[in-house]
């Protein structure tokens, strides 16, 4: 018995361990030479979030940081172990100057705590294979063209789109591809891809390693790899022209051993040496044609094939409750470039900033998902109201015309309340149904004849009468103005209503727990992201950890309280990130986290 409890404490212990192990490693050459390029990488075991790259000094960053996630499993008798490495690597270039070198440990956060990686020194050594040829081929110290004389073909960069004639805002898809004639391609100098004036440009793929592939190209073979593949986007209307980039490549190439071009002797005591190459991409022009005229009035820029669907979340409630309605958009075209479309609401509605959702990924036909606009509505005031229909539109490039989305007329009942007052509410737009005309009778007045009183004017209580009644008008205008902005004060409105709307939100979460976890851990996630962004009168495109830390430390929050929002928010990312591994009670989530609101509620 005592070794068996032995046994389950070990291996708690040793649980307990590896869910706190957290590795956090950098890793480079530690030799180098002048203006080499080089790999620097950043690997963790764990999704972290807040990553800070140190200053590199004179290092200079190629391109990166890209990020990519692996995962692996095993089953060792019946346990099944999963692990996850992320890593973020960046293409530097060694600087010219030789020397001792160190590079300061980057840092990032996971749980709420952060961590630093290992430092790293370079030795920047001299390019000697530069100095040699300097020294014993002056003639040649100028970076070579691209021809290869053995062949008398040429290496060079092929830039290729999918299409030269386009709508306005229509993508376009592109690579960038490496032609060279042997396989000997020995590394990058520096790569200048070129600008694309008039375009929105997005990367769709950005390898970090070159892969060489033979391929056939106008009848002479050659050694290809994609350099970078890109989605672009025209806004503007007429000729355009992606212009060409210069790709400093380095490859090694056989040199005699000086004996003469014919010499026996040459295979024999030949040698390779780096020799540099400076290519250039051929120049494309884009003809790009403008929208058909005849736009629907809800047209605001959508390229593309999409399916919009709408959504509102109650047909009654009280007065001066939240209610909301949510918008959907998915399919293919320039989502990423869609804006937030406009609600036709009534006066008495106040409608907040959307809360946005995004899905997307870049593919060869656009952006490729989903995106979403959630409105949180207060209605002011009671009545049964008639909500216009939604109206959204966009291009179709694939039939040429105009498509629109119009949802169904939508009723929504605002019930009275016990408290609510009728001069408490904010002032309703004026309508036909808001206007009453009262009727008023008027009577001869007879002019009765009275006994001379005496003098009124002068004595104080004639000057009484006027003053008192001025001053109570201006003290009932200033109370007015102050009421009326203090309604209007947005913020305060957002204050007040906070905890309530985060409870909703933990209501409708608790439901999801045995029946979708992974909408349970996305109301969790809003619930959090919604109250703390209410209370702090944060905007929606501007919230993020960072500032939502700061602000908090800025108001003495606890730090133990930060610590325990900025965890369930991992876990909740985690859990939408990597969903086979919900390891996470979610009960527990969700206990915690209405413990955490009322902690927050008390100290806010």
């Amino acid at each position: 018995m005592k070794r068996l409890l032995g046994i389950i404490i070990f291996l708690l212990i040793g649980i307990h361990v590896f869910a706190q192990n957290v590795s956090f490693r950098a890793s480079a050459k530690n030799l180098v030479v002048q203006g080499e390029n080089f790999y620097l990488q950043y690997s963790i075991n764990q999704k972290g979030s807040n990553f800070k790259l140190s200053n590199l000094g004179d290092f200079q960053i190629l391109s990166g940081p890209s990020q990519a996630m692996s995962s692996s499993s095993s089953n060792i008798n019946g346990q099944i172990t999963r692990n996850y490495s992320f890593t973020y690597t960046y293409i530097l270039k060694a600087p010219q100057k030789e020397g001792k070198y160190t590079i300061s440990p980057a840092k990032i956060t996971v749980g709420g705590k952060e961590y630093a990686s290992n430092p790293l020194t370079i030795q920047v050594a001299q390019n000697n294979q530069t100095q040699n040829q300097t020294q014993t081929q002056p003639s040649n110290t100028n970076t070579r063209n691209a021809t290869n004389t053995s062949t008398g073909a040429k290496n060079f960069v092929r830039l290729s789109v999918n299409k030269t004639n386009a709508y306005l805002g229509e993508p376009i898809y592109g690579t960038f591809k490496l032609y060279i004639t042997n396989r000997s391609l020995a590394g990058f100098q520096d790569i200048q891809f070129p600008e694309y004036k008039g375009f929105w440009a997005e990367d769709v793929n950005n390898p970090t390693q070159i892969h060489l592939q033979m391929e056939n190209y106008n009848g002479q073979r050659y050694y290809t790899a994609e350099l970078k593949s890109i989605v672009l986007y025209p806004q503007r209307t007429g000729e355009l022209e992606i212009s060409q980039g210069t790709y400093d490549i380095i490859m090694q190439e056989r040199v005699s051993g000086g004996g003469g071009s014919n010499s026996p002797f040459d295979s024999f005591f030949s040698r390779y040496e780096n020799v540099p190459y400076s290519l250039k991409n051929n120049a494309v022009k884009i003809h790009v044609k403008p929208l058909p005229t005849s736009k629907p009035s809800s047209f605001n820029g959508a390229v593309g094939k999409f399916n919009v669907s709408s959504k509102i979340s109650h047909d009654s409630i009280d007065v001066n409750e939240a209610f909301t309605i949510k918008i959907s958009i998915k399919g293919t075209g320039n989502l990423n470039l869609v804006n937030a479309p406009k609600l036709n609401l009534p006066n008495e509605f106040e409608v907040y900033d959307p809360e946005v959702n995004k899905r997307l990924t870049q593919t060869a036909n656009g952006s490729n998902g989903n995106i979403s606009w959630t409105y949180t509505i207060i209605p002011r005031y009671p009545d049964n109201y008639t909500l216009k229909p939604i109206e959204i539109s966009w291009f179709n490039p694939s039939t040429e015309s105009y498509e629109q989305y119009n949802s169904q007329e939508q009723h929504i009942f605002v019930r009275r309340t016990a408290d609510f007052k009728e001069d408490e509410t904010v002032k309703r737009g004026l309508n036909g149904s808001d206007i009453n005309v009262l009727s008023e009778d008027i009577r001869f007045i007879k002019d009765i004849p009275q006994e001379p009183k005496e003098n009124f004017v002068g004595k104080t209580s004639f000057w009484l009468a006027y003053i008192l009644p001025l001053l109570g008008f201006f003290i009932i205008i200033f109370a007015r103005r102050k009421q009326i902005k203090e309604r209007s004060n947005k913020a305060k409105i957002r204050n007040k209503k906070a905890n309530k709307i985060a409870k909703k939100r933990l209501k409708a979460s608790k439901k999801l727990i045995h029946t979708d976890s992974n909408e349970f851990y996305n109301e969790i996630s809003k619930a959090l992201w919604g109250y703390v962004g209410d209370k702090l009168n944060f905007d929606t495109a501007n919230i993020s950890r960072e500032s939502i830390s700061a602000e908090l430390k800025e108001r003495n929050v606890p730090e133990n309280l930060i610590n325990e929002f900025l965890n369930i928010i991992d876990v909740c990312e985690y859990a939408h990130f990597a969903p086979s591994s919900k390891d996470n009670n979610p009960e527990n989530i969700y206990q915690n986290t209405a413990n955490l609101i009322t902690n927050l509620e008390q100290n806010m």
